[in-house]
């Protein structure tokens, strides 16, 4: 555990994108927000979404969100989860057992961009 704190801290002082992986129920998005607390980005969004919870249908616009009209039932303007998180982190969990390249996938996504 000293290990994992330790390796959390030295993340956190670094501007790098972080990929997290591991077994679901292992403590992903709460490594992910250690590193964003510890992090310069502390003061800003942290953005979890749990890809697993979405149809595929939904994901991209979750992600990067969508305009009025769009698609059907887009009735207004909805900001994306990456633009949400500007300058903080979104943490995008996908968790599916159906889709074995994924399944133990997580990915903390941060930028200042």
């Amino acid at each position: 555990m000293v290990g994992l704190q330790q390796e959390v801290d030295r993340i956190a002082r670094s501007d790098a994108k972080v990929l997290i992986t591991g077994e679901s129920g292992v403590g992903k998005e709460i490594v992910a927000r250690s590193i964003h607390i510890r992090g310069p980005r502390s003061t800003n969004v942290f953005a979890p979404v749990n890809c697993a919870g979405l149809p595929e249908t939904l994901l991209e616009s979750e992600l990067f969100g969508h305009v009025k009209g769009s698609f059907t039932g887009a009735y207004r303007d909805k900001p994306g989860k990456l633009e949400t998180a500007h300058n903080g982190t979104d943490l995008s969990r996908r968790d599916r057992r159906d889709d074995a390249a994924d399944a133990r996938a997580s990915v903390a996504v941060s930028g200042n961009g």
